[in-house]
């Protein structure tokens, strides 16, 4: 069986090879109509570019690269989708890199997606930082999302995709002032990893506003994991004066801390009002539904997946891009 060529495809539509070949890469400006009939004529005739004569035509590897801290979380997949959303329509494969929140394995990973030469990594950075041998490498697209890093080094070297994760959980702590709560609880992660310390900050900052004083015997430290909520709940629980209301750092954080409430038949939200933050999926499907902040997190990946593609194709080569996304609280059945 012959092979389409994109000569085949020009020759159906009308136009030159080099219109098909912009058409479909979306390396230069081609009439959406005509897109559409490239398109059309490509799917109906078969036509499959060769990702190896393309590759050597352009020197790029129509590769680009994910790292995030642990895929288990149901945030990042969401987010993944997002990406992908993006990358797959303009012809880029995606690699998943999940560092299982280990340190060293992100390492590796940053090391990899060199040694691979992809054309562009989106990075979801374990500690809120990342290496100078990323922002530095040549030739490759760089796009952070949440990174604690700030300065004019990361400034210079990557586009930035970020929520205000101060103000969304100050959202989340006015929420239960004006519901009534006095002695809020507060679950998180430690403070150097991910967004952590931006989310306890605006814990504290409404606490302030509002004139309340938080306490220490009521606050714990464990990991964004269920797990965590469980044993973080179980440590507050043990204060002689336990609070009315607990904020938790995301929300596997805080469906753990409703499984211990289960266990100790403590009734949510009657004894216990819980907030969690991101609103993964189960966030609305557990009982009661959780009240969170919600980050957008597959408009998340598509806007790092807009600023990956601006830079990868020189489309943008001009000062670095901040996209920020905003958050919404969404109230339900848990306080």
């Amino acid at each position: 069986m012959t092979r389409v060529s994109i000569s085949d495809v020009a020759s159906d539509v009308g136009v030159s090879e080099t219109t098909v070949s912009h058409a479909l890469s979306g390396r230069r400006h081609v009439a959406e109509a005509t897109i559409v009939r490239v398109r059309e004529a490509s799917e109906r005739l078969g036509y499959r570019p060769s990702q190896v004569a393309r590759s050597l035509r352009t020197r790029r590897t129509y590769t680009t690269a994910l790292i995030v801290p642990d895929l288990c979380n149901p945030f990042y997949p969401s987010l993944a989708r997002g990406l992908q959303d993006v990358l797959f329509e303009r012809g880029y494969q995606t690699l998943i890199c999940d560092a299982d929140s280990r340190p060293d394995r992100e390492e590796k990973f940053f090391d990899e997606v060199i040694e691979r030469q992809v054309d562009g990594v989106v990075i979801a950075p374990l500690l809120g930082t990342v290496p100078s041998r990323i922002l530095t490498a040549p030739e490759l697209a760089v796009v952070v999302i949440n990174s604690s890093q700030r300065g004019p080094k990361l400034a210079i070297q990557a586009d930035t995709v970020s929520t205000n994760d101060e103000a969304g959980m100050m959202l989340a702590a006015q929420h239960l002032i004006r519901k009534g709560h006095r002695r809020i609880g507060y679950i998180t992660a430690p403070m150097h990893v991910g967004p952590a310390q931006r989310r306890f900050d605006g814990f504290r900052r409404a606490l302030r506003q509002a004139g309340y004083q938080y306490d220490d015997g009521i606050i714990a430290a464990t990991t964004f994991t269920r797990e965590g909520g469980f044993r973080g709940l179980e440590q507050i629980m043990r204060a002689p004066n336990p609070p009315t209301a607990v904020l938790c750092a995301n929300d596997l954080i805080a469906i753990g801390a409703m499984d211990l409430a289960a266990a100790r038949n403590i009734r949510i939200p009657d004894d216990l009002a819980v907030v969690g933050y991101d609103d993964i999926e189960p966030a609305s499907l557990v009982s009661p539904r959780l009240t969170t902040v919600q980050i957008p997190t597959r408009d998340i990946g598509k806007a790092s997946g807009d600023l990956l593609v601006g830079r990868m194709t020189g489309a943008y080569r001009g000062r670095p891009r901040e996209v920020q996304i905003e958050n919404t609280l969404i109230a339900r059945d848990s306080t």
